[in-house]
């Protein structure tokens, strides 16, 4: 058994998370993915596009726009939402613990297609 938190990851070809349901990337993903690239906009979106064109082809019901704006359109704002579950929590002692699956990192198998890890 690893130690990985939950992976908020996409299930395919439904684009929902495979950790909380939500349409991926979700919040919490995304959180996850600004931390990891230090909130760099230019690498965000290139890491993201990936997932986008593969996206486009095996979503329905969605227009371009929408899907665009739901794969990359957050890269350059705040993550302003949060929601109880992604709050930090407070143990016993009363320091705050963050939710681990806002602070979890990529695991090797979350590469996307097209996309090589440094």
């Amino acid at each position: 058994m690893n130690d990985y938190p939950a992976m908020h990851g996409p299930s395919r070809p439904d684009w929902n998370c495979l950790a909380c349901g939500e349409p991926w990337p979700c919040i919490t993903r995304k959180r996850q993915l600004k931390d990891l690239c230090h909130s760099n906009i230019r690498v965000l979106v290139n890491y993201m596009s990936p997932y986008l064109r593969d996206a486009h082809r095996e979503i329905g019901g969605m227009s371009t726009a929408e899907i665009t704006e739901r794969f990359v359109g957050w890269c350059s704002r705040p993550l302003l939402r949060l929601r109880p579950q992604d709050q930090a929590i407070e143990d016993r002692s009363g320091n705050q613990k963050v939710d681990p699956g806002v602070e979890g990192l990529l695991a090797d198998d979350d590469t996307p297609p097209g996309f090589s890890s440094p």
